[in-house]
């Protein structure tokens, strides 16, 4: 259930997300030319409890990825990744789980830290 436009909602859900403690928000930046930093991608997780439908025991849950297109194939995604999967463990989640649509190859060919 998606209502256009997106952005505001999603934006307002992302600033109730803020304020869970079970919640990490993670945005990558870089220098714009003007000077300001530029938003160049976010991750988005937070502690999960034991989900009897999903057959899934309690996990740090990966729920949102996303780098703009330029700057794609530079390391942004794994960055957010591997600091996600530390947060998330830092709050005691004992595996970080994603799930990505069959469509994304992106998604489906980011692999995540081991360790």
């Amino acid at each position: 259930m998606i209502f256009e436009p997106i952005e505001p909602g999603y934006e307002r859900y992302l600033s109730t997300e803020a304020l869970n403690p079970d919640a990490v928000i993670l945005a990558a930046v870089r220098a714009g030319p003007g000077g300001g930093d530029e938003v160049i991608g976010y991750a988005y997780g937070r502690l999960e409890p034991r989900d009897w439908n999903a057959l899934r025991e309690a996990c740090g849950a990966l729920h949102d990825i996303f780098v703009d297109e330029t700057a794609r194939h530079q390391g942004v995604a794994r960055a957010l990744l591997e600091e996600m999967v530390r947060r998330l463990a830092g709050k005691g989640a004992p595996r970080v789980v994603l799930m990505t649509a069959t469509a994304s190859f992106a998604g489906r060919t980011l692999k995540a830290p081991r360790g």
